[in-house]
């Protein structure tokens, strides 16, 4: 099956149990009489198989990778917030005895 491009290779079986809609014309392969499975649709069966196994590999590496970058994005902060919060509290405790010094000349 290929959702994003509406396309789905049925069987034989699950296109004669997929009603027609009126107004279309049912095609050969969709006869009463069941087919054997034509060799195209075996590989593309065996195609299909073989891309869902990449695709989930790579959907769970891209998972992977997103929630290292995300913990990485965290620690960085974590540490941003921790050394800014001492730059400040150096900054305020330079403020209050550099002012004065400003303030008495």
């Amino acid at each position: 099956q290929v959702p994003w491009l509406g396309v789905a290779v049925l069987s034989d079986e699950e296109a004669l149990a997929r009603p027609t809609p009126a107004g279309e014309v049912s095609s050969p392969s969709s006869s009463c009489t069941a087919a054997p499975a034509s060799m195209l649709n075996e590989a593309l069966g065996a195609l299909d198989g073989v891309l869902m196994v990449h695709m989930r590999g790579l959907s769970s590496d891209l998972h992977r990778t997103m929630y290292q970058a995300f913990v990485r994005m965290c620690a960085a902060y974590a540490r941003w917030k921790r050394l800014s919060r001492e730059r400040r509290r150096a900054e305020a405790q330079g403020d209050e005895g550099g002012g004065e010094q400003g303030r008495r000349s």
